[in-house]
């Protein structure tokens, strides 16, 4: 690669294969890799002794083979016992649709003694991205399940804190996870001008519909095969177009590398080589532009690291996004430079232990910047409403100690009979200090979701006018 220090590998698109049957069997570490016929999972690749001290490990591998039809045969190998059954799937354009049904499940669910699951999908071609049924993910997730994802690319690694809070951000909706290399021509001109000729450039992407799931705090795995020049470094592409150094092992026995990044975007693998820093980019949003209204607001929460892009590949700020609960929270939390909680007593019954907003909730609530739902939920998936931003803004401002000036006396709206009791008070300070203001036609919508330009626009006007 072409920076200051950084990098991992160079891939190999090695595999073969057709159409396919899958297998899905339990295993001991023993014969973990019996049926896998890349070269470089077979030279090293062993998550029993990398990933887990479990004296009787049994994970259970979903296998895709040669086969005419276009279902899977799964075997289920449980020691004694073995079951039999089909799952299907669908292959269009890079994308590879896993059918995986209750009883399937199940099976998986039962055979696994430690709680992994790996999906082998290396038998086949040109997968880019592979969905996995929301259904199935949030049942692995609540059986404390971890998954793994191989393909011809690499390996994606989701520990059971990560399955957990994928399942939970993206209720109902489908997952797609991308690993991909990205050929140079699609890249825009400053991240070329930083890669030399050894460097491969991936995206990794884990997406639920329209929401980008980028934060994994460490916590996500990535395995791509190297057999290039050392030393290896492995870098990500930062929004403003720098390089920012990815910690990484390599194998040479397996001939690959290891790296677990804090975000999902755009990475490069390569020899680790003299190189300089682009220049930083004041708007890296390619969806922003210097006339829109929320241009000034979007580059300052980006400056501030208080709002980030919803996409890397391209760079995407999503300004008509709503943006949910927890990541309001996360954002407060942020500024504050992310402290742990004082008290780790956590009063919400729906914020589980280890998700990437857990630490930012529990301290926005025993701060009394949040209260929750009065029945032990936060609700965190939910998208933060136009009425309920106003007062974790004002609550926040409290527990700064902020005062603002008026700047504008309250009219009352159109619909403020629908703004809620307990928001009328915030709602109306933060008019008067101008940090919201309405929409069209004298209606605050008390009850519309937030948009990320709108919220934007109340971090920039809060924090710029607070005293």
């Amino acid at each position: 690669m072409a920076t200051t220090n950084s990098a991992s590998k160079r891939l190999i698109a090695m595999m073969l294969c057709t159409l396919m049957a899958i297998s899905i069997f339990a295993f001991s570490p023993t014969i973990a890799h019996a049926s896998d016929p890349q070269t470089w999972y077979d030279n090293g690749y062993d998550y029993y002794n990398d990933y887990t001290t479990a004296d009787d490990y049994h994970p259970v591998t979903i296998i895709a083979q040669h086969d005419s039809t276009i279902s899977y045969q799964v075997s289920i190998d449980s020691g004694a016992t073995l079951l039999e059954g089909y799952i299907g799937y669908a292959q269009v354009n890079g994308y590879v649709t896993l059918f995986l049904p209750h009883d399937a499940v199940s099976e998986i669910i039962a055979a696994s003694i430690e709680g992994h699951v790996i999906f082998n999908l290396t038998y086949l071609d040109d997968v880019d991205t592979v969905i996995l049924p929301w259904a199935a993910m949030s049942r692995l997730a609540n059986a404390n399940f971890g998954i793994e994802l191989r393909k011809s690319q690499g390996i994606i690694v989701l520990n059971r804190i990560v399955t957990a809070s994928i399942a939970t951000q993206s209720p109902g909706t489908d997952i797609a996870i991308t690993l991909r290399e990205v050929p140079r021509a699609q890249l825009n001109t400053t991240q070329q001008d930083v890669l030399n000729e050894y460097d491969i450039v991936y995206n990794i992407v884990i997406t639920a519909d329209t929401l980008n799931i980028t934060n994994f705090d460490y916590a996500l795995t990535v395995m791509v095969p190297y057999t290039g020049r050392l030393p290896v470094a492995v870098w990500r592409f930062l929004p403003d177009g720098r390089l920012e150094d990815i910690p990484s092992t390599h194998n040479p026995a397996g001939q690959y590398v290891t790296f677990s990044p804090p975000y999902l975007s755009l990475f490069i693998v390569g020899p680790e080589l003299d190189t300089v820093q682009p220049p930083v980019a004041e708007n890296p949003f390619t969806d922003v532009h210097t006339d829109h209204w929320f241009y000034d607001a979007v580059r300052f929460n980006f400056a501030n690291n208080l709002m980030g892009p919803t996409s890397m590949d391209p760079v995407v700020f999503s300004p008509n996004m709503s943006l949910n609960r927890a990541m309001i929270v996360t954002i407060l939390h942020r500024r504050e430079g992310t402290p742990p909680p004082v008290n780790a007593e956590n009063p919400f019954s729906d914020v589980p232990q280890g998700q990437w907003f857990t630490d930012a909730v529990i301290w926005a609530a025993e701060n009394g910047i949040v209260t929750g739902f009065g029945d032990g939920r936060f609700n965190p998936g939910a998208n933060i409403s136009r009425q309920d931003l106003a007062v974790i803004l004002m609550r926040y401002a409290d527990f700064k100690d902020y005062s603002f000036p008026t700047v504008t006396t309250y009219a009352p709206f159109a619909d403020n009979d629908r703004i809620s009791g307990y928001a009328r008070d915030a709602v109306r300070e933060a008019v008067q200090a101008g940090i919201i203001t309405g929409r069209s036609g004298n209606m605050f919508a008390p009850l519309d979701n937030s948009t990320r330009a709108e919220t934007a626009m109340m971090l920039y006007r809060f924090f710029n006018s607070a005293e």
